[in-house]
């Protein structure tokens, strides 16, 4: 695997190739596979080996990166794509719809992002330019803002807290 990303109960892996492997526990979607938890159903939104992420066929993924109950991963182009549970605005889309397959973080198109980070319920991202955004909880803190509650709603979708530089020696 080229990069890979994991929580205690979901691992995420992308290969030199591109492509995206989830398994573990998925009960809010964040292994990509478009099944979450469902009543009456044994063990459905648990995969016990490296699967291939089918939304992601195709897409060139350099990073990947998960969360207790979300999955980020970035392309080699600078796109960002989130999966998982949305309860606190982590997955960047502007609202807090779980996804159980992967969306592209519309908010960022524009921008080249190449690194990301899945935490338990915020996401970050940096730029080429050394930009950092971040998205989701800031209850204790996360966002590098003042703290404000869980379910601040302008925090869904990604927001820029710190501007990078370059410096030549």
């Amino acid at each position: 695997a080229a990069k890979m990303g994991s929580d205690a109960f979901t691992q995420a892996a992308a290969t030199m190739g591109g492509q995206v492997y989830t398994w573990g526990y998925g009960d809010t979607g964040q292994l990509g596979h478009g099944v979450g938890f469902q009543p009456g159903t044994m063990d459905s939104y648990r995969t016990l080996v490296p699967t291939p992420v089918a939304a992601m066929e195709g897409i060139d993924v350099v990073q990947v990166s998960a969360g207790r109950h979300h999955v980020v991963a970035v392309t080699r182009d600078g796109r960002v794509f989130t999966w998982g549970s949305n309860l606190y605005g982590q997955l960047g889309h502007g609202d807090r719809r779980t996804r159980l397959t992967p969306k592209l973080v519309s908010a960022l198109l524009g921008v080249n992002i190449t690194s990301v980070s899945a935490g338990r319920r915020h996401t970050s991202a940096v730029s080429d330019f050394g930009e950092v955004y971040v998205w989701g909880s800031n209850e204790f803190g996360e966002l590098g803002l003042d703290p404000s509650p869980p379910f601040d709603i302008g925090r869904s979708t990604p927001y820029l807290t710190l501007r990078g530089w370059r410096q030549d020696f």
